[in-house]
């Protein structure tokens, strides 16, 4: 019962305490429960596309004896075979795949845009994207093979997500049964492509299986998955724990400061139980239930609508596929609901325990003003102090691990946050000095900049709110914005390069001969081969480059990070260079031995030098082609100068001979630059909706606690009003004052906001593991954007305010104090 009437009696900031829950709560259970179907879904769609499908095998000389051969393998569970042959659509080029859709659908299921099974019927298959580019109007083409035009019917539509497609998914695929083949072109099919299941097996058990057929370029499947999954599992997951520590903090340090306002304007009543007799412990005891009583009431409101709107989520992103409920993240919200505010408020009356009741009572009569406590020196001092920490922290930043970087900005977004609160409070001071001189022309200015400077306390509470929301808001959205820009920024940087051919699918013979043939076309400068390969480092995957000394100083521009100079290729057996994330992630130093293995073979290497690579987020080694022997399947051009790279591209895909089945995947830099920034785009597109979300709270929460500003400040008023202020003055003042705080709080806020960026994109690329990034990048737009958002939002509830204050008579005002 008690509980209940110290809530009514502070009513407002009872309010503001019970929406910070709700929200947060809501929030924080919506957004496990989405990544957890996020994470399932993930699972069933890897395994929907892939199936059973272990290793992938290529067989370019179509030998006959190969199926029989792999079917005879005690370790074969099951094996599906493609014919992929080149042929004619109309007047499209096109990948014509033939197969046994029954037989492949025991390995790997090919279901049409019906989520259903496809049969061998009469007729052809496409995924919805070659239908684009065929067009829809007609259900009828000519299918050319070898010079023999046949009519053939669309028989249905594939959905491309549920099987893997062997073929380049930048060509038009077109599938068809060995049957209905047969029975139109009458001639014998050639196998050329396998899909085999060995059963659950591991990815080194798969990649010896692979070893017994040399003679076929294989695919190790299994190690595609595990990798998919480890890292789509690992980016999302660090992406949205950064978004939710974010959303924690800006509400712990809400619920904080209204802790703070309850204990600060109810002095008087803690002050008249501690006078009756009652004792310190039990004063706590009554404001601790209080909170518990909110923290309870919040937690199950923000349940009920966290795992509506969790559910509500699933279903416009993935559609109904039934009620996700996570135990989990109801038990981690109890934190947030009842544990943070009962610390909270046990922290704020632990500041009075040594207080006698007249000392108490006395604060209320200053309205909790404490002049000893509250001298501006002290803001000097603070802001000073914090500035000169965050340049200090700024300065020792690249000298130490990823590890304490972490924690160091963590400390240093503090130190903005707070430098920035604590020197606004000593600009009103000095404001407050100036207003002096033109006290007699602008009365209602000068007595506005005096009161934010004596309520130094509330003044550095709602600044310090106002700062932390934007500076969170700009300084996230400026990770998720340096990343994508990054992204696409470091492929300009790191490669010399102007078309770029990868996947070629090919024996070594065919790959030397189109090498040959396209370094004699008259539009290219020169050509680099290359090997990429993933190789293991202690149980984890790195990327292995295997080139040679010219091709790696011409290709590639890399800088050793300790000389600053450009890197260059070991020329010695057991000499690599590595990425800096790597060597940090490792603590791996200039001379020490790696033991790297590709699991077949195990090298033993010494560090030679540690470059600024951004491959595989850092994670890399290069090694002389000299001293190991793999085949080429990187290959990239310079063009001469003055050749369009556009119209350079177009010929290189047209110099591939039509009969060339395995057409590799060329691109210019510009596209992978653009692949680059649309992936990291995709894969950040939920957080930034969590992001806005979290950031109107902040606005909330902000709005909330000017409320209280005002609210405390009512006794002040109502003295003003009993002598002879008018209410428009009062209104003016305060008009005048909120003003001031959004136009300060955004310029604050931006400032602050810029500064924190540095921290977040460092706290976020090092926990994520992509890697440093070269700069920082600001989306100027949008933060004006959310700058002229909270202006608004603030000024509105500025009148709704100000408004309700003007409805109040003399007398009412005096009733309520």
């Amino acid at each position: 019962m008690i509980s209940l009437k110290l809530i009514k009696a502070n009513s407002d900031n009872c309010k503001s305490i019970l929406f910070a829950i709700v929200l947060c709560v809501t929030v924080f259970i919506t957004s496990l429960i989405y990544i957890e179907y996020s994470l399932q879904d993930m699972d069933k769609e890897i395994a929907e596309k892939y199936g059973n499908i272990d290793i992938v095998f290529y067989d370019t000389n179509g030998s006959s004896d190969i199926y029989r051969n792999l079917i005879n393998q005690e370790e074969v569970v099951n094996v599906a075979w493609q014919s992929n042959i080149p042929a004619y659509i109309d007047n499209y080029s096109i990948i014509l795949h033939i197969l046994d859709f029954e037989a492949h659908n025991a390995v790997n299921s090919i279901k049409n845009i019906d989520k259903k099974l496809i049969s061998n019927m009469k007729g052809i298959f496409l995924s919805r994207n070659s239908l684009k580019v065929l067009g829809t109007e007609d259900n009828i083409f000519d299918l050319t093979v070898n010079g023999i035009k046949k009519e053939v019917k669309i028989a249905g539509v594939l959905d491309e997500k549920s099987f893997y497609e062997v073929a380049n998914t930048s060509q038009i695929n077109v599938y068809i049964s060995k049957d209905y083949y047969n029975s139109i072109f009458e001639e014998e099919i050639i196998k050329n492509v396998y899909l085999v299941d060995l059963g659950d097996v591991s990815s080194t058990k798969a990649s010896q299986f692979a070893h017994k057929f040399d003679n076929l370029i294989s695919h190790n499947i299994v190690d595609k998955i595990n990798l998919q999954k480890k890292e789509s599992s690992q980016s999302f997951i660090y992406a949205v724990s950064f978004i939710l520590i974010g959303l924690i903090g800006i509400v712990f340090g809400s619920l904080y400061n209204f802790s703070k306002t309850i204990i600060s304007e109810n002095i008087e009543h803690i002050g008249f139980l501690r006078t009756i007799g009652l004792s310190h412990q039990k004063a706590t005891v009554l404001y601790k239930n209080m909170i518990l009583l909110l923290g309870m009431i919040g937690e199950v409101i923000g349940i009920i609508l966290g795992i509506i709107l969790g559910n509500l989520l699933i279903y416009v992103k993935y559609g109904f596929s039934g009620f996700m409920f996570s135990k989990f993240s109801i038990l981690l919200s109890l934190i947030i609901s009842v544990v943070a505010p009962y610390i909270f408020m046990a922290i704020e009356m632990g500041k009075y325990k040594k207080h006698k009741p007249i000392q108490l009572l006395l604060l209320y009569r200053n309205h909790g003003y404490d002049e000893k406590e509250d001298m501006i020196n002290k803001y000097i001092i603070n802001s000073l102090f914090y500035i000169v920490f965050f340049i200090v922290l700024m300065s020792v930043r690249d000298k130490i691990n990823d590890t304490a970087n972490m924690i160091l900005s963590a400390f240093a977004v503090f130190a903005v946050v707070k430098s920035v609160e604590n020197s606004v409070v000593v600009l009103f001071h000095m404001l407050s000095l100036l207003s002096n001189k033109f006290i007699n022309t602008r009365p209602l200015l000068a007595l506005s900049f005096k009161n934010l400077a004596r309520n130094k306390k509330k003044t550095a509470s709602v600044f310090g709110t106002f700062i932390l929301i934007l500076a969170f808001y700009i300084g996230m959205y400026n990770v998720f914005y340096t990343i994508r820009t990054d992204a696409a920024n470091k492929v300009e940087l790191q490669y010399n390069g102007d078309a770029f051919i990868t996947k070629y699918n090919q024996t070594q013979e065919v790959i030397e001969k189109k090498i040959d043939s396209i370094s004699k076309l008259p539009i290219v400068e020169s050509i680099e081969t290359s090997h990429s390969r993933f190789l293991t480092l202690g149980g984890n995957r790195i990327e292995g480059y295997i080139l040679s000394e010219s091709e790696f100083e011409k290709f590639f521009n890399l800088l050793d990070v300790q000389t600053g100079k450009k890197a260059l290729l070991p020329d010695s057996k057991q000499g690599g260079i590595i990425g800096e994330s790597l060597a940090k992630k490792g603590n791996i130093k200039v001379g020490d031995r790696l033991t790297l293995s590709d699991d077949s073979n195990t090298y033993e290497i010494i560090v030679e030098g540690i470059c600024n690579a951004y491959e595989y987020m850092g994670n890399v080694v290069y090694l002389n082609e000299k001293y190991f022997s793999y085949p080429v399947n990187n290959i990239t051009l310079i063009f001469k100068e003055g050749v369009d790279i556009d119209q350079g591209i177009k010929i290189i895909k047209d110099s591939f001979s039509e009969d060339d089945v395995f057409t590799p995947t060329i691109k210019s830099k510009e596209q992978i630059k653009e692949s680059y920034r649309i992936n990291a785009i995709k894969g950040t597109m939920f957080i930034e909706v969590i992001l806005v979300f979290i950031s109107i709270i902040g606005v909330f929460m902000l709005i909330n606690q000017a409320i209280q500003f005002i609210n405390g400040r009512k006794r002040e008023f109502t003295l003003m009003r009993v002598m002879g202020s008018s209410l428009n003055e009062i209104m003016k003042i305060n008009f005048m004052e909120f003003i001031i705080f959004a136009i300060i709080g955004i310029i604050g806020g931006i400032i602050s906001g810029i500064l924190v960026t540095w921290e977040f994109v460092d706290i976020a690329s090092i926990s994520s593991g992509i890697g440093k990034v070269l700069s920082y990048h600001y989306d100027i737009s949008n933060i004006l954007i959310f700058s002229i958002f909270i202006f608004i939002l603030y000024s509105l509830s500025l009148i709704i305010i100000l408004y309700k204050l003007k409805n109040k008579t003399i007398i009412t005002a005096v009733k309520e104090e």
